[in-house]
């Protein structure tokens, strides 16, 4: 019995197609954390090549409370925090770095033909 020769055109356009489509998921791995570099596809991105989620990279957290009162006692360490108390109102806020280091695998999504790329976050093998 002979092949369907439009079942054979198909599988052949399919095939040549998926080498043409871009991925638009790929996986990372993080070179240098500060300033972030990252080796994906064999292409190394860094600095406008890269977006990241502000989750996962460096970041300033503020924190507020209102109404306080007493006595106010603690200890305030390092120079990347910031602490103010007035009128029984308190404000803080605090430098965070990011959370990858050297050898993290990240996942990443292009942009613009592959041009410019987001890193959405660090991934983890169980």
């Amino acid at each position: 019995m002979e092949d369907n020769p439009f079942t054979t055109l198909l599988e052949t356009m399919r095939g040549e197609a998926k080498g043409q489509i871009p991925t638009a998921y790929r996986l990372g791995k993080v070179v240098n954390a500060n300033p972030l570099k990252v080796s994906a596809s064999g292409i190394l991105l860094s600095g406008d090549d890269l977006l990241i989620n502000a989750g996962i990279g460096e970041r300033t957290e503020a924190l507020a409370m209102s109404e306080l009162s007493g006595v106010l006692t603690g200890t305030l360490h390092g120079d990347s925090v910031n602490l103010a108390i007035a009128d029984g109102n308190l404000s803080a806020a605090a430098r965070v770095e990011t959370s990858l280091v050297e050898g993290d695998t990240v996942l990443l999504i292009s942009l613009e033909d592959n041009q410019k790329f987001i890193v959405l976050c660090k991934v983890v093998s169980l």
